[in-house]
């Protein structure tokens, strides 16, 4: 079973939504997962999870099959650089707190600041973030694309 406080449980719906915002993430895929920051880990047809990263704008490839993710929630490292539990725990000291449905944002989005800080998150629906984060890295690319 899934940490609570570091994963969130999104409807179907809004994990589906949240997909949409993104071009690059296409084809058959099912959702594995959605972290407390948002990342939503989704299985591709051959097993592989991949994550979907509204921090980074990116999708990588995080573990060979469902067995390797489990084994990944099992290595305190593993979980340390990318749930990031140390930030949920220090934004819960501070009284920021979120619905198990929601996810941890951070406004302004750290590609404008370049770090992410507790005084920065806030709660929020997954789409909204992911549709936030989308534009902005959608936008980083049509401007890359224009020099």
């Amino acid at each position: 079973m899934l940490d609570s406080s570091l994963f969130a449980s999104p409807s179907h719906d809004d994990i589906e939504r949240s997909l949409a915002c993104w071009p690059s993430v296409s084809g058959r895929l099912k959702p594995h997962a959605v972290s407390a920051f948002g990342d939503v880990f989704f299985q591709r047809p051959d097993g592989a999870i991949h994550r979907l990263d509204p921090l980074e704008g990116s999708v990588t490839v995080t573990a060979t099959s469902a067995e390797h993710f489990n084994d990944l929630l099992e290595d305190k490292d593993w979980r340390d650089g990318n749930l990031m539990p140390e930030l949920i725990s220090l934004a819960m000291e501070r009284g920021i707190t979120r619905e198990q449905h929601q996810v941890f944002a951070f406004a302004p989005h750290p590609v404008f600041t370049g770090a992410l800080r507790v005084e920065q998150m806030m709660p929020m629906d997954l789409p909204v973030w992911h549709g936030i984060a989308s534009q902005l890295f959608q936008a980083e690319g049509e401007e890359d694309g224009d020099k």
